[in-house]
């Protein structure tokens, strides 16, 4: 497995879609092989994932990031942003694989900051997601702590 040094976020630009449904755009628009984030997140908050993390995205269109990054698309638009519990969710998967990839937080970036010519990850703000990701890090750390600790 390539090195993951990157997770790249993404919007969908839709209110509504789920990782099947995007795969199936991705396969019937673009002719790629598969979805092309590793993880979506729809309007509910769940976690969503066919190709795992070990498989490339064709999320970045940038350089080499597809072979190293992991990909995130949050489902929502300019008008309707992220709900509370897309943001927890995001917060969660940052957190875990920062983890287990030892990724570094300044990797943690929008789809538009790694050179892309685009507006995405569109009404989510990198900046203050990244001062938020940073403040959740040590209770995520105690919360996988306790939990080691409780399973043995």
């Amino acid at each position: 497995m390539t090195k993951r040094t990157h997770i790249i976020i993404h919007y969908s630009e839709s209110n509504t879609g789920n990782i099947q449904s995007f795969e199936k755009y991705h396969k019937e628009t673009h002719g790629w092989p598969h979805v092309g984030y590793n993880y979506v997140i729809p309007r509910d908050g769940s976690i969503e994932n066919i190709i795992g993390e070990n498989s490339d995205g064709i999320h970045a269109g940038v350089g080499m990031y597809n072979q190293h990054s992991i990909g995130v698309c949050v489902v929502c638009t300019k008008e309707h942003g992220p709900t509370k519990y897309q943001m927890r969710t995001l917060l969660y998967i940052c957190n875990m694989l920062i983890g287990r990839y030892n990724i570094p937080l300044k990797n943690v970036q929008g789809h538009k900051e790694i050179g892309r010519n685009t507006d995405c990850p569109g009404p989510i703000n990198m900046d203050v997601f990244r001062i938020a990701l940073e403040g959740s890090r040590l209770a995520y750390k105690r919360f996988c702590y306790q939990l080691d600790s409780l399973l043995g």
